[in-house]
């Protein structure tokens, strides 16, 4: 066990103290490979891995305007457009 345990709810600071060589960090698999392809790892093959899901979500009781409309859309077609980290979506 490392004598020093560090959190922080920020994933890039995470994943660039890691980089940096400070210690070993948690990441979703597609912060971790997103930038630096290939430069973080998994430390064991038997470690687990952890399914996440990302949601976008909304106050349902704001008006819904064109501008949150045209948001919504562009999270979604950026998200189509992200490369296959090899994770296969949860079932429903």
């Amino acid at each position: 066990m490392p004598q020093r345990l560090l959190s922080c709810g920020d994933f890039e600071l995470v994943k660039s103290l890691a980089l940096a060589g400070v210690g070993v960090a948690i990441l979703p698999r597609r912060i971790a490979a997103y930038g630096h392809e290939g430069a973080l790892r998994r430390l064991h093959p038997r470690l687990p891995i952890v399914p996440d899901e990302i949601v976008l979500v909304y106050r349902a009781d704001l008006p819904k305007t064109r501008a949150a409309a045209f948001l919504k859309d562009a999270i979604a077609s950026t998200s189509r457009a992200m490369p296959d980290i090899g994770l296969r979506p949860r079932p429903r």
